[in-house]
């Protein structure tokens, strides 16, 4: 692991960002990465499920049996997926974000831009920058998850890399908010 004076951790809490100095712990650290992982393999389960149901739906099998299993599993399934999805949420802000303490700043400020890119995403759904706003959101999705695993596996190069590509991402989300809102910046000032 990176060393721990060389590491912050940065928590979501109701919208705030906050930064602390305590030393990451590698299991929590580590459980948070394998339930986003093993979240989003999940995902994958109900559409393959709902292929599966469909072309068994064409053969001789699909009688009133059939359909009440299908039904059945497929809530069981979409139930595991929402469960999992907040397990994973619940466990990475438990965790906290382990990012290199020299930009801790600026991906801090990184973070406070996407959260408010997704306050106006979500009054904003049909403005023009949209698409481009819920991108940027996969983007940072993977970028955060890809910086957990790099801490994980030691990967001192990976694990800078995207903290400053975190960094960057700040500043798109402020022009994305902006198009969004129909303002320059988010506070408004077109100028900025």
């Amino acid at each position: 692991m990176p060393d721990a004076s060389d590491t912050a951790l940065l928590y979501v809490d109701r919208g705030l960002v906050r930064a602390d100095d305590t030393p990451p712990d590698p299991g929590v650290q580590r459980r948070a990465h394998l339930l986003a992982r093993t979240a989003r393999g999940v995902r994958w389960a109900v559409p393959a499920l709902l292929l599966v149901v469909l072309v068994l739906a064409f053969t001789p099998v699909a009688g009133a049996a059939f359909w009440a299993t299908a039904v059945v599993v497929l809530v069981a399934v979409v139930a595991a997926v929402l469960l999992l999805t907040r397990a994973a949420a619940v466990a990475q802000a438990t965790a906290g974000l382990p990012v290199p303490i020299e930009i801790t700043g600026k991906v801090a400020t990184a973070t406070r831009a996407v959260l408010a890119m997704t306050g106006a995403l979500r009054t904003h759904r049909k403005a023009a920058g949209a698409a481009e706003g819920v991108a940027l959101l996969r983007q940072w999705t993977t970028a955060t998850e890809a910086l957990r695993a790099a801490w994980l596996r030691e990967d001192i190069g990976a694990w800078h890399d995207h903290a400053r590509t975190l960094a960057a991402a700040g500043e798109r989300a402020t022009r994305v908010t902006g198009a969004l809102t129909g303002a320059g910046t988010p506070d408004g000032d077109p100028g900025a």
